[in-house]
């Protein structure tokens, strides 16, 4: 019902993949260019939906980026906090960020242990402690090889496909995010990690 209700308000039908941001907009966090990807991926019926308080860009300086074809698909709904981030994260079939650096990443880490597919540049930290496959790519995503476009539009269009037609995949992929995430970000690991300085 909750993801029901957040699609609703934004006019996204329930079998329409859709692909989250939450950050910033700010160019460290690179809306632009995730609007960019977006936009090159031709992957409607998909939708990205963009969470954040303006930064050093404002929503109508990414909502201006945005190609007039395109508009009906990508979403600007300002900052959002408490059960209205909970309700966007629940609608969610997957998540982006294209960051040129994150420390640790708390939007993605958060997206991760709900069990959401992830897109993420080569700049999130925490990206590099998460599991592989024995092809060497996170068992949660997608980790993007560069910074470019190109490349996240490609990624964009995996997820996509997968999200309409192979959900099957992408919920193996959420699962095993979900996993990671309830055992290396638990309480107790932290617990144990600060013990370890003593």
């Amino acid at each position: 019902a909750t993801r029901a209700a957040f699609r609703k308000r934004l006019g996204i039908t329930e079998d329409a993949p859709m692909l989250l941001f939450v950050g910033r907009l700010h160019t460290v966090k690179r809306p632009v260019h995730t609007v960019r990807a977006f936009c090159d991926a031709n992957a409607e019926p998909a939708h990205l939906v963009m969470v954040g308080m303006d930064g050093n860009l404002t929503a109508e300086d990414v909502r201006r980026t945005v190609p007039s074809e395109k508009q009906p698909f990508v979403h600007l709904t300002g900052p959002l906090s408490g059960d209205d981030l909970d309700m966007a994260y629940r609608a969610a079939d997957g998540f982006v960020s294209l960051s040129f650096q994150e420390n640790f990443g708390y939007a993605a880490a958060e997206a991760i242990a709900r069990g959401l597919p992830v897109i993420l540049s080569p700049g999130h930290d925490l990206a590099y402690d998460l599991p592989r496959t024995v092809e060497g790519r996170i068992t949660c995503g997608w980790l993007l090889p560069d910074d470019s476009v190109g490349q996240a539009a490609m990624a964009i269009v995996e997820w996509a496909a997968m999200a309409r037609g192979l959900g099957k995949t992408t919920t193996e992929m959420g699962a095993a995010g979900r996993a990671w995430a309830s055992e290396a970000l638990s309480r107790e690991r932290f617990r144990e990690r600060l013990r370890g300085l003593l």
